[in-house]
């Protein structure tokens, strides 16, 4: 719960019917910004989804360096703190649609298996953004770009450890509690950055157009519920005509 004293800001986005950005009652320059940012990141969820958000309104709210929070999302509504605007245009704007694939992949169709996982939640959100930043550099070549991120995530974690060295990302309850208690290196590279990479890989393994088919098909047949692990790769299963246990087996589960 926030309370704003002030006059709050309010900024409709262009191109999207009842989408409005709210920014706390000190204006700043990253309010045109993010405004200009929103309705492209919004269609791209959209498109990655395969349907429209399905809220009537949506509130889309700038949260003030002050706060502690670095942001979050609710039923049509997201909230992200403006210190990631210290990174950079480009790191504030990708993580823009992070927050706001969030609306999809964590509202609209929520983790099923929570207790378990984030591949559902971050994962998704992740390989949505890295997808999104793709499409801002239409001359370069998709499957170079997309190597580029992910392996620059590998070399990273080659640095900090080892990315094997992380739980599976599904992983037993018990495990996946521990990491979640743990700091924010290791939770991150197993929420974000392995899972989204494992996805990445399973989409590189059944080839786009039968993961985008899944991915829809996901979308719209557990939105509000979820899916289990195994109703997701039957998805993938349907959709490519592949059996897919023994790569879940090693990649996802181990």
């Amino acid at each position: 719960f926030y309370a704003f004293i002030g006059q709050l800001g309010r900024k409709p986005i262009a191109d999207r019917r009842a989408t409005t950005l709210i920014s706390p009652p000190t204006p700043t320059g990253a309010d045109a910004k993010i405004a200009a940012w929103s309705a492209g990141a919004l269609g791209f969820v959209e498109t990655t989804m395969g349907q429209s958000l399905p809220f009537a309104k949506q509130a889309l709210v700038r949260l003030p360096d002050t706060l502690r929070d670095v942001g979050t999302v609710s039923y049509g509504m997201t909230l992200l703190n403006e210190s990631y605007g210290r990174s950079g245009d480009d790191v504030y704007h990708e993580t823009w649609v992070h927050e706001n694939a969030h609306l999809a992949w964590a509202i609209v169709v929520p983790e099923a298996e929570a207790s378990r996982t984030k591949m559902f939640t971050e994962g998704l959100a992740t390989m949505t953004e890295i997808d999104f930043s793709k499409s801002l550099f239409p001359a370069e070549d998709r499957d170079f770009y997309l190597a580029r991120r992910y392996q620059a995530i590998r070399l990273d974690w080659l640095v900090k450890g080892t990315l094997d060295k992380l739980p599976p990302v599904v992983a037993t309850e018990a495990v996946a509690e521990k990491i979640m208690r743990s700091g924010t290196r290791d939770y991150s590279g197993w929420a974000y950055e392995k899972s989204s990479a494992t996805l990445d890989h399973i989409r590189a393994t059944v080839g786009d157009d039968a993961f985008t088919k899944a991915l829809h098909e996901y979308a719209r047949t557990y939105a509000w519920t979820g899916a289990t692990l195994d109703e997701f790769r039957a998805l993938l299963e349907k959709s490519s005509g592949l059996s897919l246990g023994p790569l879940f087996d090693r990649f996802v589960l181990k």
